[in-house]
């Protein structure tokens, strides 16, 4: 009877997972979850060493440089951002490709409060700097080689350092999938600021956002919206979930999630789409502390990953930081150790050609800089052939007259911090427009 029962469970937990709704089963997790808290960092480490040691076929785990670099050659253009080819252009066939982001117009705030790329963790061990009940390990993408947080089992799970947010602000974060393999849902849940128990699966008071890579339609994701009123009551709305196709665990296993906060309205991006646009979801007069949950349906082989988080605040004022004699920014992004211009760019970049382009007679000096990892001279020749990159695409894609600019790179010489941790790093991974 017995046997029968653990069978009839399990068959209902996978049918689940198959429809992959957005669903609630609150009490039932909440049980789950506090029956694995006890051992709950034991499991992990264990899991982790088993995966690293039984040397695993699949989506986390380091692949030889070779096969990566082929990989990474034979992209292919498409809505996906992880598809974008990178360039510097230099020259035409080096150029990035931003015809999936003309259209995108979200852009992130530019001073960075909050970003993990969680590259300095070792795989299989719960990431620095992150707690929760969720069991979580650090992990490495097959494809990119990208390193990044593994959920192995849901639960509540937020980053330690990060502070209450301000009225206004920007969240990104890259999520990968394993096709054919199960997923779950992702809460971003916004709670009031006075909440201290961040690892409790459930909040009474919880604004989230949820995306899941599955849905009860085929080939097709979800995203869900939920607010709450300061009593904990769910404010009924008619459009509460949105589907698309941009992310899916079969044929788009990778996508970038974006969010833009403005006031009590919240705007939502996977890769370039839009969609939510200014929906009404926060309450202005609460602060908000962000935590995340993972709902994992009770389902034991999971696959979902999360990387290169970043949250900012203060959107960037071109124009006006130009008018008084310099604009820096962190949001123009490169590939790693490369000059090569990420797709995602091409917001920031338009907003700085026109503004160039509004003033013909100004001269200006782009100036590339890098955060302290590596070897001194190698940054410093990587900063300049940023800089330099960033003049010719102002050149050949936004059609800037360049003819008065110089550049320069200044590698890691004028840090804006110690270099302490992640976050302060991609404060210093930036790019400066310089009036001369």
């Amino acid at each position: 009877m017995k046997t029968t029962i653990v069978f009839v469970i399990s068959v209902l937990a996978f049918c689940i997972s198959s429809n992959a709704q957005i669903i609630n089963p609150k009490e039932t997790t909440k049980r789950k979850v506090e029956e694995r808290t006890n051992n709950t960092t034991d499991k992990t480490i264990d899991r982790g060493l088993d995966k690293i040691e039984s040397g695993i076929e699949g989506l986390f785990k380091k692949k030889d440089k070779k096969q990566k670099d082929k990989k990474a050659k034979q992209s292919k253009v498409g809505d996906n951002g992880y598809n974008s080819p990178s360039g510097n252009g230099a020259t035409p066939e080096s150029m990035p490709d931003f015809s999936a982001y003309e259209d995108f117009d979200f852009i992130p705030g530019e001073k960075i409060l909050f970003f993990d790329d969680f590259s300095q963790n070792v795989d299989g061990v719960k990431p620095e700097g992150w707690e929760g009940l969720a069991e979580i390990s650090s992990a490495t993408d097959s494809q990119t080689g990208q390193k990044g947080l593994s959920v192995i089992h849901g639960g509540g799970f937020f980053p330690t350092a990060l502070k209450p947010l301000p009225e206004d602000f920007t969240i990104e974060f890259d999520v990968i999938l394993q096709p054919e393999v199960a997923n779950g849902t992702l809460d971003l849940r916004f709670v009031q600021a006075s909440e201290t128990n961040l690892a409790d699966p459930w909040f009474t008071n919880a604004t989230q956002i949820s995306f899941s890579g599955s849905s009860q339609i085929p080939k097709k994701g979800a995203c869900s919206i939920e607010q709450k009123d300061s009593q904990g009551n769910i404010i009924d709305r008619n459009d509460a979930e949105r589907y698309f196709t941009q992310w899916h665990t079969d044929e788009n296993p990778r996508a970038r999630i974006s969010i833009s906060k403005k006031g009590d309205k919240a705007s939502v991006w996977i890769n370039q789409t839009k969609i939510w646009d200014e929906v009404s979801l926060f309450d202005t007069t609460t602060k908000y502390k962000l935590t995340f949950h993972f709902g994992d349906y009770f389902i034991e082989d999971i696959s979902f990953m999360m990387t290169n988080l970043k949250i900012a605040t203060n959107a960037p004022e071109v124009k006006n930081d130009m008018g008084k004699g310099k604009f820096s920014t962190a949001n123009i992004l490169f590939d790693t150790n490369s000059d090569a211009i990420k797709p995602q760019s091409f917001s920031i970049l338009k907003d700085i050609a026109q503004t160039l382009k509004a003033s013909p007679e100004m001269r200006i000096q782009i100036i590339g800089h890098t955060d302290s990892d590596g070897n001194a001279d190698d940054n410093l020749d990587l900063s300049t052939r940023r800089a330099l990159a960033v003049k010719n695409v102002l050149s050949n894609v936004f059609d800037v007259d360049v003819s008065q600019y110089t550049t320069e790179g200044k590698g890691e010489s004028e840090p804006l911090n110690k270099n302490a941790n992640a976050s302060e790093k991609a404060q210093n991974r930036r790019v400066e427009f310089v009036k001369i």
